[in-house]
């Protein structure tokens, strides 16, 4: 799994539409990167005011969790789209020979999700996103993409533009229910050597300085096959793991006939040890 989509697309009878774009789980070195946009036209805007959105980060998993229920009850005032990024493709992303870093990768997931909502014939007038790097120089990249849409870029968007406050708590809680349910996204729940299942792992809040979420990644680890499919193998957390307790590889070179050609599988890898996940 490298990409999931949920989508529910509303041209609002071509009325010209308010998008909020907002991400969950940029640092964590567990589950997902997710984007979501939110959009409806302005008149509905007093509605998710109604509905009392707000940075999904302020709010308790409950309220969150209402919060999201009430905005997918109102199919018909709101369309979403909603873009699930895994572990496995952040990583390869920002460990492959020409790197995307996570500035690059979050710009890309914006600007896809502004395109697909266009491209689904809905008018799309204003745009309000949170920022992910400089602002001014963000903005200016999506105005020359998209020259006839007003866009707003600003820090903390999340906590001033409703529109950007439910796109927040759309990723959040779409994240947070990948995180709980992770290992069914496997062909086979992964156990650790004593039999454990490893979904029964309290897993911390997935940031990288949650002791709870090191000592997971300390139990999961297998020196041969890496981490589970849920760990971003990249974030350094993770890495440092791997390079001190990881059986080392050694890549021996074979000569090649004339008619033969060397293959180069392009996994990450480094000082000879793969980065790898396993059941991936």
């Amino acid at each position: 799994m490298e990409h999931i989509f949920e989508e529910n697309i509303h041209r609002f009878e071509h009325k010209e539409v308010i998008l909020g774009i907002d991400e969950a789980g940029r640092g964590p070195v567990l589950g997902p990167m997710v984007y979501a946009c939110l959009f409806y036209p302005k008149e509905n805007e007093d509605l998710l005011k109604m509905i009392s959105v707000d940075d999904s980060k302020r709010l308790s998993s409950q309220n969150r969790d209402k919060i999201n229920e009430k905005i997918r009850s109102f199919k018909d005032k709101f369309g979403w789209r909603i873009h699930i990024m895994s572990p496995e493709y952040l990583s390869c992303e920002m460990q492959r020979k020409k790197k995307n870093n996570l500035n690059e990768i979050s710009h890309s997931a914006a600007i896809n999700l502004i395109k697909y909502v266009i491209n689904c014939e809905v008018k799309v007038k204003e745009v309000y996103i949170d920022t992910v790097g400089p602002p001014d120089t963000y903005r200016s990249k999506l105005m020359n993409i998209f020259p006839g849409i007003n866009i707003t870029v600003k820090p903390k968007a999340d906590a001033l533009f409703p529109s950007v406050s439910g796109a927040s708590i759309l990723a959040k809680v779409k994240r947070d229910d990948f995180l709980s349910n992770w290992w069914t996204q496997t062909s086979v729940e992964s156990c650790d050597f004593n039999g454990n299942k490893i979904s029964n792992y309290e897993q911390g809040s997935g940031y990288p300085g949650d002791p709870k979420t090191k000592e997971f990644l300390r139990r999961v680890f297998d020196p041969v096959f890496g981490f589970p499919n849920i760990v971003r193998f990249s974030w350094s957390t993770a890495s440092e793991i791997i390079e001190k307790h990881g059986y080392s590889v050694n890549w021996g070179e074979q000569e090649l006939s004339n008619n033969q050609q060397k293959i180069n599988f392009n996994r990450p890898q480094q000082n000879g040890k793969l980065f790898c996940s396993k059941f991936a």
